[in-house]
C-alpha cells in the first residue's frame, strides 16, 4: 500500500481516490490495484510488456486464453509463448469484453496506444484488459499514469476492433449483465438457474444465444456484478441484509413459482433500481418533498423505506422512521403518509414472494371450500364437582347447577 500512495503523492486527486479505494478493498483487490501502478517505461513491444509482469500474472493470462501444456515453462520460455499465443487469440479475448473494456481500447487505438488515464473506469476494468494481454498500465515517464497497447496487439485490432459482429456481441453481453441485476432487483436471492433460464428467454433471436459462462465471468471479473455476488450457487442483491432468512421465506413458498419478467423488466430495473416504483412511491416522495425534505433526500427516503420493506422489517418500524423524518401538520397528513407505506407494502414486488406483489400472491392461493355440513361445536357435560362455567368460582353444583 505504501508503494502505491509514493507513486501518487505526485497527483493528491488520484492519491485520495486510490486511499479511498484501499479503504474498501480486500487484501486481494489491494494486490490487483497495485499490479497497475508499477513504473513502465515507454517501450510497446508485447514481449515488454509481459516481461514486467509477475510469473503469477503471466499464468493468469496463460489460463484466460487458454494456452494449453505451458503451465510448467519457467517465466522466459512463457512470455515468448505468450507473445506467440496472444495475436491469434484476440477475437476471443475480445468477446470476454464488456462495454466499457471495448470503449477503452477504441480510445487507446485513436491515440497512438497510449494514453495517460485518470481512474474514470472501474479498476477491476484495467485488471480484466491486462488478464487478456489486451492493454497493459503503470507508470510512465514523463506521462504519469499511463494504459498502453503493445504494437503486436494493435495490428490485429485495428481489424476486429470495429467489427459489427463484435459490436452486436458486446452489446448483449452488456444487456445481459444489465438483465441480471435486474432480475435480482426483483427476486433477492436466486439460484442461478432461475437465472439462467430467465436469460434464455431474453435472447433477441433464435440465432442469438448468450455464452452465459462468459457473461458471468465478465461480470465478476469487471467488477459489473459490484451490485450482487455469488453465494453457494446462488446470486445474491447485496441490499440483502439477511439472506440465509430470505431464503428460507422463498423456500417456504414451495407453491409460488419466480416471477416469469419480460426481458424490458429486466432491463429497466437493472438499469435504475426505481424502474420498480410505483405511483405510491412517488406519492411518498411528493409529501416528504412538501414537507421540507431536499428532493435527493426524498428520494432516498423512499429508497431506503422500500428496501426495509423487501428485508422483512417490520411495518410499524418503516412507518416510524418515516414519521421522524419530517414534522406533519395535522392527523390527516400521518394517515396519508402511513397509507403510502402500507400501498408501497401490498403493491411493490417483494423479495419474499420471489418477486411477486402480496396482492398477487393473495390472488393465486385458492379459498378453502365450504363444508358439506353445518360445523357444530360440540357441548362438553359439566361434572357436578366441576367449576361453574359462568366463571363465579363456585362449584357447578353450588351455583348454576344448584337448581338441576
Amino acid at each position: 500500500m505504501g508503494l502505491i500512495q509514493d507513486a501518487f503523492l505526485f497527483n493528491y486527486e488520484q492519491h485520495l481516490r486510490i486511499d479511498r479505494y484501499l479503504i474498501e478493498c480486500s487484501d486481494e483487490q489491494a494486490a490487483r490495484l497495485y499490479e497497475l501502478v508499477r513504473p513502465m517505461k515507454h517501450d510497446l513491444s508485447l514481449c515488454y510488456q509481459l516481461e514486467r509482469l509477475t510469473k503469477t500474472e503471466l499464468n493468469r493470462i496463460r489460463q484466460a486464453t487458454d494456452l494449453r501444456n505451458a503451465s510448467r515453462l519457467n517465466k522466459a520460455d512463457l512470455v515468448e509463448a505468450l507473445a506467440q499465443w496472444l495475436p491469434t487469440q484476440l477475437s476471443q479475448s475480445l468477446s470476454q469484453l464488456d462495454g466499457r473494456g471495448l470503449t477503452i481500447l477504441r480510445s487507446l487505438l485513436s491515440q497512438q496506444c497510449v494514453t495517460a488515464y485518470d481512474f474514470e473506469f472501474d479498476f477491476r476494468v484495467l485488471n480484466h484488459l491486462q488478464d487478456y494481454g489486451l492493454a497493459f498500465a503503470g507508470l510512465l515517464e514523463g506521462l504519469g499514469y499511463a494504459l498502453v497497447i503493445p504494437q503486436e496487439i494493435a495490428v490485429g485490432l485495428e481489424t476486429v476492433l470495429f467489427n459489427a459482429r463484435l459490436e452486436q456481441l458486446i452489446e448483449e453481453n452488456d444487456a445481459a449483465l444489465q438483465m441480471i441485476s435486474g432480475l435480482l432487483e426483483y427476486y433477492g436471492i436466486s439460484p442461478l438457474r432461475v437465472i439462467i433460464d430467465q436469460l434464455e428467454t431474453f435472447a433477441p433471436g433464435p440465432r442469438v444465444r448468450y455464452d452465459l459462462g462468459s457473461v458471468f465471468e465478465v461480470g465478476l471479473e469487471t467488477g459489473y456484478f459490484h451490485y450482487c455476488w455469488l453465494k453457494e450457487g446462488m446470486l445474491v442483491h447485496p441490499g440483502v441484509v439477511d439472506s440465509n432468512w430470505l431464503w428460507q421465506e422463498q423456500q417456504s413458498k414451495v407453491d409460488l413459482d419466480y416471477r416469469e419478467i419480460t426481458r424490458a423488466e429486466a432491463l429497466r430495473a437493472g438499469q435504475d433500481r426505481r424502474g420498480l416504483w410505483n405511483e405510491h412511491h412517488s406519492g411518498l416522495a411528493d409529501l416528504l418533498l412538501r414537507k421540507g425534505l431536499s428532493q435527493e433526500h426524498a428520494l432516498q427516503a423512499v429508497d431506503t423505506c422500500f428496501h426495509q420493506l423487501r428485508n422483512g422489517q417490520r411495518f410499524v418500524e418503516v412507518v416510524q422512521e418515516v414519521l421522524g423524518l419530517v414534522i406533519l401538520d395535522s392527523l390527516d397528513e400521518a394517515n396519508q403518509c402511513m397509507r403510502y407505506v402500507a400501498d408501497i407494502n401490498n403493491t411493490s414486488v417483494t423479495w419474499q414472494t420471489k418477486g411477486h406483489t402480496p396482492e398477487e400472491v393473495l390472488k393465486q392461493e385458492p379459498l378453502l371450500p365450504l363444508p358439506d355440513k353445518p360445523f357444530v361445536i360440540p357441548k362438553k357435560k359439566v361434572g357436578r364437582n366441576d367449576p361453574c362455567p359462568c366463571g363465579s368460582g363456585k362449584k357447578y353444583k353450588k351455583c348454576c347447577g344448584a337448581n338441576r
